[in-house]
């Protein structure tokens, strides 16, 4: 089912706050409304954008941090390796005695002391110890070699065996560290996996929100719209079968009570027209009832010779013609017809000249009167223009007039034949009588 054929109550029922916002955003116009919705979703789009940039900003620099974190593991434990390898020549040194020892001694503690230097910002107290720790090895280490080289094994074996301590230390040290920058390198992982997890959960969650203001948003703006609509719609149908009784719901400011309005004065229009209209139809009615009382048959021919209306008398001079295909008939498929039944003298006329005599004296009456056969009736037709430019004629039945005219002839006739005879005998006894 469409949205234009629910029924009144599906598209009303609102709860009081959806109501209270329908009726506010039906106040506004039309073009308001959707550029409300439009701007409702954007700064919804904005909105979430603008969260989910700081999250993901928030779960970059975890991101980064967690690497940072997992470098200074990986520098301690290369930290660890590379004092292995210092160790191990310094141990080397002590044995051999060789300068390559002492050589590659030197360079893994300043590969170390490098490595530390990249640890002392995050872990400052422990890479200090662990330097000091380191340079009292390597200089109770070198200490033994000398010794060893002087052929001291007793103080040699006493530094190395002091160097081995804090090699210990420094080796402890170093598994701390790597220990504790490995933990907080974990620990800043699983935070990074926590706020990504967060990120997506708010990423899921603003969506549905976006999507739940733009849903109630659309149908309320939706409502506010198809409601007065097919409201409107169904008034306008009930219009267009007559029936104007009808109520017409206002629907306030907007285009829709534009519509409405529109609406109630086509009512008002169609009502008046309707009421002229019968009044019309009454008075056709009435003029026709007058035309048809009167015994002389009537026809009104339009401007364009076109009849317009006849009474049934009309139609009797005409016999080839009903009184239904008379109106909008031209004049000369009148004439034309008439003479196709034969009851024209044309007095030695052309048909065409008849015609076109019978054109002339229409177009131009000039409270035109003449006399004409129809059949065996004489009929007085009596034409003039109306002020419209259209015509009237008078069609009037005088065969009886006519036959007492004929009538009166003949006794006339008769008598003044009578009075010839009288005069005649008179003339002729008196000549008799002066005869002697």
């Amino acid at each position: 089912m469409s949205v234009l054929e629910q029924t009144p109550h599906e598209v009303e029922a609102l709860p009081a706050p959806s109501k209270s916002l329908g009726r506010r955003l039906a106040s506004l116009p039309i073009a308001a409304r959707v550029a409300a919705l439009t701007a409702a979703g954007l700064i919804s789009l904005i909105v979430s954008s603008i969260l989910l940039t700081q999250a993901l900003y928030r779960s970059a620099d975890r991101t980064a941090d967690t690497k940072a974190l997992f470098d200074l593991a990986a520098t301690a434990a290369a930290a660890h390796v590379t004092f292995g390898e210092l160790r191990y020549w310094l141990t080397d040194l002590s044995v051999s005695l060789l300068m390559n020892s002492q050589r590659n001694a030197e360079q893994a503690r300043e590969r170390l002391l490098d490595q530390l230097d990249g640890l002392s910002k995050s872990s400052p107290d422990a890479v200090r110890e662990i330097r000091v720790e380191i340079d009292d090895y390597v200089k109770r280490a070198l200490e033994a070699a000398d010794s060893y080289t002087q052929d001291n094994r007793i103080i040699g074996n006493a530094l190395l065996a002091e160097a081995r301590t804090h090699s210990t230390n420094v080796d402890a040290a170093l598994n701390k560290l790597v220990e504790q920058v490995s933990a907080e390198a974990e620990a800043a992982r699983n935070e990074a996996v926590r706020l990504a997890q967060k990120t997506a959960t708010t990423a899921a969650i603003l969506v549905v929100i976006v999507l739940l203001i733009g849903s109630l948003l659309t149908i309320l703006v939706l409502r506010s719209i198809i409601g007065p609509l097919r409201r409107l719609n169904r008034v306008i149908g009930e219009l267009t079968q007559g029936r104007y009784d009808i109520e017409i719901p206002i629907e306030g400011g907007d285009e829709l009570g534009a519509m409405s309005r529109t609406l109630r004065l086509f009512r008002a229009g169609a009502i008046e027209k309707k009421r002229l209209e019968d009044e019309a139809e009454q008075q056709r009615r009435t003029i026709a009832a007058a035309l048809e009382a009167i015994s002389d048959g009537f026809v009104l021919f339009d401007p364009q010779d076109r009849v317009i209306l006849a009474n049934s008398k009309f139609c009797e001079f005409f016999p080839d013609h009903a009184r239904a295909s008379l109106p909008g008939q031209n004049f000369q498929e009148i004439l034309e017809q008439r003479l196709a039944g034969g009851q024209v003298d044309l007095a030695g006329a052309s048909p065409e000249e008849w015609i076109a005599q019978r054109l002339h004296i229409h177009k131009d009456p000039a409270d035109f009167v003449g006399e004409d056969r129809f059949g065996d009736r004489w009929v007085r037709v009596s034409r003039r223009k109306t002020p419209d430019g259209g015509a009237v004629a008078v069609y009037t039945d005088i065969t009886e007039l006519k036959q007492r005219q004929d009538e009166l002839e003949r006794a006339k006739s008769r008598a003044e034949s009578t009075n010839e005879a009288k005069s005649r005998f008179v003339a002729s006894v008196s000549h008799e009588l002066r005869t002697p």
